[in-house]
C-alpha cells in the first residue's frame, strides 16, 4: 500500500525524528552542535524559519515555516547530512533514524501556540532541566542567552514577545488543558485538494444528520458539519435548505 502524500505546502508544521532503537545519537556537545550547524544549512538553503526547535540525545523536535513545497527535500537533507557526519565519526554505517520524520500540518494559532510550548517544555518533560529556557539546545535558551540562530531571528516568537514576556509565557508547567490541546492536534486529517490543504471528512452528511429530532438540533448539527469541513452549500444541498438559513445558522454558532 503507498504511503500517505505529506502535507508539506508553505505554512507552519511540526517536525519530529527519532533515532533508531532510540539510541544516543545527539549524545555529546560536539554531535548537538553539529546538528545545529546543519539545520541552519539546510534552513538557508531551503528558505526555513526555524521559530522552535530542541535537541535531545535520541530525538529533535522542529517547529518549522516553509515557503515553497520543499519540507521533504530540507528534511531528507538533514537526516541525511547528520547521520553522514555521525557515520563518519564513529566508524559506522546504516540508517540512524527510526522511520520516515512525523510531520503535523499546523492549522490554526491555537495550535500554534500550543506547540511551541510543547517543544519548549520538552527537556521539562525529559528531564533534561528544571524549568524551560535552561536547556541549552532549545531555541528559548539561545533567546534569553542573547544568541539566537540566523535561522531562527524572523520567529514570530521574537515579533510578539519580550525576553520579558516570553520568559512569563513560558514559566507556567505545561498542563493537562494543553495536552488535550496536543492530542487533538494529533488526530486531525487533512488532505491535499488542488494543492490546498482541507480537513479530512471522517463522517458522512447521512451519519451527522441520521438522528436529527428537532430544529435546534439540526441547526447544531449544521456547524457540526461546517466544522468537519463540509462547506456551505454542501450542507445547503443536502438538506435542501438555502445557502443563506446555512450561513445564518453558522453564524449564529448553530442556535439560529
Amino acid at each position: 500500500m503507498s504511503r500517505k502524500r505529506r502535507i508539506e505546502i508553505p505554512g507552519f508544521h511540526h517536525i519530529n525524528n527519532i533515532s533508531i532503537d532510540n539510541k544516543k545519537i545527539l549524545k555529546s556537545h560536539e554531535d548537538k552542535d553539529r546538528f545545529i550547524e546543519i539545520l541552519q544549512e539546510v534552513s538557508n538553503r531551503y528558505n526555513l524559519i526555524i521559530h522552535s526547535y530542541c535537541i535531545t540525545k535520541d530525538s529533535y523536535h522542529l517547529l518549522i515555516q516553509n515557503f515553497t513545497t520543499n519540507l521533504s527535500l530540507a528534511m531528507r537533507q538533514l537526516n541525511s547530512m547528520y547521520s553522514m557526519y555521525y557515520n563518519k565519526k564513529y566508524s559506522r554505517s546504516g540508517t540512524l533514524w527510526q522511520d520516515r520524520y512525523k510531520s503535523w500540518y499546523i492549522s490554526n494559532i491555537k495550535y500554534l501556540h500550543t506547540i511551541y510550548r510543547y517543544i519548549e517544555s520538552t527537556p521539562v518533560f525529559e528531564e533534561l532541566s528544571y524549568n524551560i529556557g535552561e536547556y541549552k539546545y532549545s531555541s528559548s535558551y539561545r533567546i534569553f542567552n542573547n544568541n539566537i540562530l540566523d535561522c531562527s531571528k524572523n520567529s514570530f516568537i521574537l515579533n510578539r514577545f519580550t525576553k520579558k514576556e516570553l520568559a512569563q509565557y513560558l514559566e507556567k508547567p505545561f498542563g493537562e488543558d494543553e495536552l488535550k490541546i496536543i492530542d487533538e492536534f494529533r488526530k486531525e486529517k487533512f488532505i491535499l485538494k488542488k494543492e490546498k490543504v482541507i480537513k479530512e471528512k471522517t463522517e458522512s452528511l447521512y451519519t451527522i444528520f441520521r438522528d436529527s429530532k428537532s430544529k435546534k438540533d439540526r441547526n447544531k448539527r449544521i456547524l457540526l458539519a461546517f466544522n468537519k469541513g463540509y462547506k456551505q452549500s454542501e450542507i445547503s444541498l443536502y438538506l435542501n435548505l438555502s445557502s443563506s438559513s446555512i450561513s445564518k445558522i453558522i453564524q449564529k454558532g448553530g442556535n439560529s
